[in-house]
């Protein structure tokens, strides 16, 4: 059963404007004239400049049992190492309200504020940083812009998937021949067979198992 790629629906564009610029705080940053719009595929730089994006728009219609986020990305989901990401500080009222990285790869938005007009303070990567090897030449406009959107999270889905993440990548810490993991990959395949989309009772009922196993 699909546990990550349904946690996430598929975003809403928002319309976004760029100032490749450095301010102090959203309000100096506002009150600049230095915003133009920016469109997926757009690049600029140099690496390490200092950036700041206008994300603006509406919240469609809320799905029950559903949050509205913002994500960055046409297709976002929980693969960190690989979607692409923005790493940037969220300023609201003047105020930082969160971020988006690698690791945070939405911002819950408040469904009782239909209106989206957020800053997000922001670096061009460089993409020739090493470790052990001279740096290469770097490229002018490392940062390519992937576009905002809103989306909808599955606030029901995420605990499960959540259980069923650590479960696996704990059962990779236990040897073969190590009971522990047997018993977890029992649990996993029960909780497989025990998972109905459309009966949410099974979706607390595969808690429970991924619970029962963690404890024992």
């Amino acid at each position: 059963f699909q546990l990550r790629e349904n946690l996430i629906s598929q975003p809403t564009p928002l319309p976004t404007s760029l100032a490749v610029a450095a301010f102090p705080d959203e309000s100096t940053a506002r009150n600049s004239k230095a915003f133009s719009p920016v469109s997926v595929g757009d690049t600029w730089g140099p690496a390490y400049q200092e950036g700041w994006y206008h994300i603006t728009g509406k919240l469609p219609p809320i799905p029950e049992g559903q949050t509205p986020i913002l994500v960055y990305g046409p297709n976002p989901e929980f693969k960190w190492e690989t979607h692409p990401n923005v790493e940037g500080t969220i300023w609201q009222n003047n105020t930082q309200v969160g971020g988006l990285d690698f690791g945070h790869e939405y911002f819950r938005l408040k469904p009782a504020e239909p209106k989206i007009d957020l800053l997000l303070q922001t670096y061009a990567h460089n993409k020739e940083t090493t470790v052990f090897r001279p740096e290469k030449p770097r490229t002018p406009h490392p940062e390519k812009f992937e576009g905002f959107g809103v989306a909808f999270l599955d606030e029901e889905r995420l605990p499960l998937f959540y259980d069923a993440e650590f479960a696996l990548d704990l059962l990779e810490s236990f040897d073969e021949t190590d009971p522990a993991r047997h018993l977890l990959i029992r649990t996993l395949n029960e909780v497989c067979n025990t998972f109905q989309e459309e009966n949410h009772r099974t979706w607390r009922d595969c808690r429970k198992l991924i619970k029962n196993a963690l404890g024992s």
